[in-house]
């Protein structure tokens, strides 16, 4: 009996031993879920804290760049209006020295001019002063137009129209003094 009574107590013992290693086994396994459950959601919040930070940096850089882009086409539109109105005052000047007779390509030369500044996009800072300028270039062209037409009456049309003119001409000048300089 005693032999059965050691079987029994190794018996129990085993069985105990057998349940205490497969809950310690399951304990364990469900330690290991649970830390790869937390591993992932760790690297999950990580990986959406890097995403919204390339995010920021994305938007950051875009704003760099637009900023950059309205800075070269205001740039580019200053710089075609002032070229062009470079190209009208010479222009002003070769039809100011040409005679009666030979206005006719100068003055062609004037009106398209006109209508390249018509084309210009500019912009707000350059709107009221475009305005002017193309104000300015009509009258001068229609004192022009006046002279080729009647030497007498229209030297006074032109004298009268160049006069309004260079008013107009000071406020296109002042506009564009005004414009942010880059």
């Amino acid at each position: 009996m005693n032999s059965k009574k050691q079987h029994g107590n190794v018996l129990l013992i085993l069985i105990v031993a057998l349940v205490l290693l497969v809950a310690s086994a399951y304990w364990y396994r469900s330690k290991k879920t649970a830390a790869k459950a937390e591993a992932a959601r760790i690297e999950e919040v990580a990986k959406k804290a890097e995403e919204a930070k390339a995010q920021s940096e994305i938007k950051a850089l875009q704003q760099q760049i637009d900023a950059a882009k309205i800075k070269n086409v205001l740039e580019i539109s200053i710089k075609s209006t002032t070229d062009l109105y470079a190209k009208w005052k010479d222009g002003i000047e070769v039809a100011q020295r040409t005679s009666r007779v030979g206005l006719a390509t100068p003055v062609a030369t004037l009106q398209a001019l006109r209508r390249e500044a018509e084309g210009l996009i500019v912009p707000d800072c350059l709107k009221n002063g475009k305005a002017n300028l193309l104000e300015a270039m009509k009258l001068e062209i229609d004192g022009f137009l006046a002279f080729m037409g009647d030497t007498t009456m229209g030297k006074y049309v032109a004298q009268a129209n160049s006069e309004a003119a260079a008013k107009l001409l000071v406020g296109f000048e002042a506009d564009i003094s005004m414009c942010p300089k880059q």
